[in-house]
């Protein structure tokens, strides 16, 4: 039965394809003039006597078939934004139609707890040939993740996979079209630290790093901070320490405890919120230090690089 939504694709082909009105007025002239019928004619008319000075035409259109082969698991079919077709396995070969001749989207749809997976093909159905056949795959690729830190938790667009990278981990399937967004995070010090994300379209691999932030002592460790011999004013040891780069001679002759303060004041000048009572107290007393519990631990290049000279001394 022809209704207004099995017809629509005739029209969308009639407009995208003004000669199409051509083809189909010399076959009507065609089989008018010459009696004529065959299943090659888009639309074939019967000749119905309704008396002696009255004749009705029945218009036949042709119908078309699709043959689908689909790839991937639990997949959903649906043709012009219509679903046609519930969950099919893996490799089924399906056949849809009859349908009116007209221009269709057939698209499969595969989707995964965090992605969706999906592929389509514009089909054109106005040829000498009643059927045509299409190939979709949705079974995605799998990429490979890493990360600098272990016991990394994986998101993919914003919810927790579940996945934890300790080396290299699998991940898909994904679809490769830059709809997915994957970022890593690790709990350090009591604080989440989280990597950039990445956009994944073509990409087969994935690299999250994540910054590493001073690891604090537990409540039971006791630590004595001897006063340190400040080298600068406004009660920094290194003042400039977040733009300049600071030199082995600058740190020797400090104490571990000295040199502690010195690459920890880094953090501090960012507003950094210490988990350590001596650290927090220390840095309490200082007039320049405002605490900023939004602070990631995100440190530029110059503060990076002192940070490991620091530490690689302490």
């Amino acid at each position: 039965m022809i209704d207004e939504d099995s017809i629509k694709p005739l029209f969308s082909l009639l407009q995208e394809h003004p000669s199409a009105y051509e083809k189909i007025e010399k076959e009507m002239t065609q089989q008018l003039a010459e009696n004529v019928k065959g299943e090659n004619f888009l639309f074939s008319l019967e000749e119905e006597d309704k008396g002696l000075f009255s004749k009705v035409y029945i218009i036949h259109p042709k119908s078309f078939f699709i043959k689908a082969t689909i790839e991937g698991e639990k997949t959903s079919l649906l043709l012009n934004d219509k679903e046609i077709n519930g969950p099919v396995s893996t490799s089924a070969k399906k056949e849809f139609g009859p349908f009116l001749p007209g221009l269709y989207v057939l698209e499969a749809i595969n989707e995964e707890e965090f992605v969706t997976v999906h592929d389509s093909q514009h089909i054109e159905l106005f040829s000498d040939e009643g059927e045509k056949t299409i190939e979709l795959d949705v079974t995605g690729n799998f990429i490979e993740v890493t990360s600098n830190q272990k016991n990394v938790k994986l998101f993919a667009n914003g919810k927790d996979t579940g996945v934890v990278i300790n080396g290299t981990s699998k991940f898909g399937p994904v679809p490769g079209d830059g709809s997915l967004e994957i970022y890593g995070q690790k709990e350090i010090s009591g604080r989440i630290v989280t990597s950039d994300p990445i956009v994944i379209n073509k990409e087969t691999s994935a690299s999250l790093f994540i910054e590493e932030i001073e690891e604090q002592p537990t409540e039971k460790e006791v630590v004595t901070i001897e006063k340190p011999v400040y080298l600068s004013s406004n009660d920094f040891i290194f003042p400039d320490s977040h733009f300049r780069l600071i030199s082995s001679s600058e740190l020797r002759g400090l104490t571990k405890d000295q040199l502690r303060i010195a690459r920890n004041e880094i953090y501090a000048r960012n507003g950094y919120v210490f988990n350590s009572n001596d650290l927090r107290q220390y840095f309490s007393s200082k007039s320049w230090y405002v605490p900023n519990r939004f602070y990631d631990g995100s440190l530029n290049s110059t503060e990076k690089q002192n940070v490991h000279l620091i530490k690689s001394l302490e």
